[in-house]
């Protein structure tokens, strides 16, 4: 079962840090997320994004944004926008890979 999920967030990245507007739509998060990839990753605008949705239930003190897990149409642009994601140093933006539960946990206790 595990290894069904991971399949299935392969194509997927995580991205922090971008500011969330009350009521935001997924077109809007999806135009947030195809910003970063142009202004700050340098991407060009070709790349597609199959889904781009926040995750869990906003905070009713709104004080920091909801991750935005961003799903590609082609593997090949999700690794684009992880290499380059190293473009994004002295901002407060971060992308890193979609992992499972028990993925997570592993790299946490790996030193």
């Amino acid at each position: 079962m595990e290894y069904a999920e991971g399949q299935s967030r392969r194509s997927n990245v995580v991205l922090d840090g971008i500011g969330e507007e009350p009521g935001e739509t997924w077109e809007q998060t999806e135009e947030k997320v195809k910003d970063i990839l142009v202004d700050k990753l340098k991407l060009q605008r070709g790349i597609e994004i199959e889904r781009a949705h926040r995750t869990g239930k906003p905070a009713a003190n709104n004080t920091r944004p909801r991750p935005i897990v961003g799903r590609f149409l082609r593997f090949k642009d999700r690794s684009a926008v992880l290499e380059r994601a190293i473009n994004l140093r002295g901002t407060n933006i971060y992308i890193k890979e979609d992992y499972t539960d028990s993925q997570n946990e592993k790299e946490r206790a790996t030193p």
